[in-house]
């Protein structure tokens, strides 16, 4: 069984913390605990641990008089199960279990569905979880769901932060996808070379999302030195998951919205090169592109 923590509230919002079978770790705001938040002020020394076993993970709490909540609710130890919340000080976090014990076979993991494995982000954590324009923000409202918020920016002509945020919203392989289609379709001349390789690969491993079609997008992004649209979108499909080191080296897991930014950078160098007076237009194409993917009318690539 593999459990991953993900930060959604709190100083280390965006952070995933995976957890194997037979796996412990302590969580605190000292250097004392396994995984340490030292900027959550109201998190204890070592606040709670999680014990990830073979049928079972369990949360305990080691903090005191602070508390540790799983669904808003204080425990001493509980089981946690997918999708459950945990709050221990400013942090929230939300976890995902993979490979329980009696799991129906067949089940489809991550890289065999379009569907995300984590619960999806409201329109308040995507905003903390990107650098918006000012004017983007004035126009945010709390009540905005993340597609109701997207449709405002895209009709403010806000295009670069729409697609910021539905880069995070969307999961991994539907916003690489997303990147894939916009630089394929709206760039605005025809790509050559190793730009056409980048594409090519980065398409091969959407239909098969293997660690070879991985690496082989991660060694095409940096022959192309990351410098145009092609290679971030490759770049996005590398650093989706698994290590940014070389395979020979120990593991560097990416940043979790490392894709996410890849993907949104890639759409805004396809929308800006070219002609300055058709830049919102190509904009405006590629946003058109994103609202197909949230009304769920595109199909991975199979």
């Amino acid at each position: 069984m593999r459990v991953i923590l993900q930060v959604t509230a709190g100083p280390a919002l965006g952070r995933q913390i995976p957890l194997q079978s037979g796996e412990r770790a302590r969580f605190g705001s000292s250097d004392s605990a396994d995984v340490c938040f030292p900027e959550d002020v109201q998190m204890a020394e070592v606040h709670f641990e999680l014990e990830c076993q073979s049928e079972q993970c369990l949360v305990r709490d080691l903090s005191g008089t602070a508390g540790t909540f799983v669904n808003d609710e204080p425990v001493e130890e509980a089981s946690i199960e997918d999708g459950d919340q945990i709050v221990a000080g400013q942090t929230q976090l939300r976890t995902v279990v993979k490979g329980r014990p009696g799991d129906p076979k067949g089940k489809p993991d991550e890289s065999q569905t379009d569907q995300p494995v984590e619960p999806k982000l409201s329109a308040v954590e995507l905003c903390q979880m990107t650098d918006l324009e000012e004017e983007s923000l004035q126009l945010f409202r709390p009540s905005h769901t993340p597609e109701e918020f997207f449709q405002v920016l895209t009709d403010n002509q806000l295009f670069a932060d729409a697609i910021r945020i539905l880069s995070l919203y969307l999961p991994k392989r539907q916003a690489i996808y997303w990147a894939y289609r916009a630089v394929d379709d709206v760039f605005p001349r025809d790509l050559i070379g190793d730009e056409r390789t980048a594409l090519d690969v980065t398409m091969a491993w959407l239909k098969d999302p293997s660690e070879e079609n991985r690496r082989a997008a991660m060694a095409i992004a940096e022959k192309l030195e990351f410098a145009n649209a092609p290679s971030l979108v490759a770049a996005a499909a590398c650093w989706s998951e698994g290590s940014m080191a070389p395979a020979e080296f120990d593991e560097v897991p990416p940043d979790p919205n490392l894709t996410a930014q890849m993907a949104a950078a890639a759409m805004t160098m396809t929308a800006t090169s070219g002609e300055v007076k058709s830049i919102n237009d190509r904009f405006g194409k590629i946003t058109e592109i994103g609202k197909q993917f949230l009304a769920g009318d595109v199909e991975l690539p199979a």
